[in-house]
């Protein structure tokens, strides 16, 4: 466990053990940049929390963007947001 969260504190601890092979990471780019730094070898991966965690947040974004097509069919609430109204001018074109 490392004492803060840091880029620098990353980048020492990795200079520290110059045998890591894959690091493993939240979407940082202070993070990336440090571990390019102290490793530019090595590579870098997606947790899989984050993975999950951005593919979620991606597919409740488009289910409500496009809530204005299937709402009246499901008698559910709307979402009017920006999105929603692009993405029903997109599938249902005006005249």
């Amino acid at each position: 466990m490392l004492p803060d969260r840091t880029a620098d504190t990353l980048e020492a601890w990795l200079r520290e053990h110059p045998g890591v092979e894959v690091v493993c990471r939240d979407g940082s780019a202070t993070y990336a940049e440090a571990i390019r730094r102290a490793l530019s070898n090595a590579v870098q991966v997606a947790d899989l929390w984050h993975l999950w965690h951005n593919l979620c947040e991606a597919t409740c974004s488009e289910v409500k963007a496009h809530s204005t097509c299937w709402a009246g069919v499901l008698e559910a609430p709307l979402d009017d947001g920006p999105r929603a109204q692009t993405a029903l001018e997109r599938w249902h074109p005006g005249p």
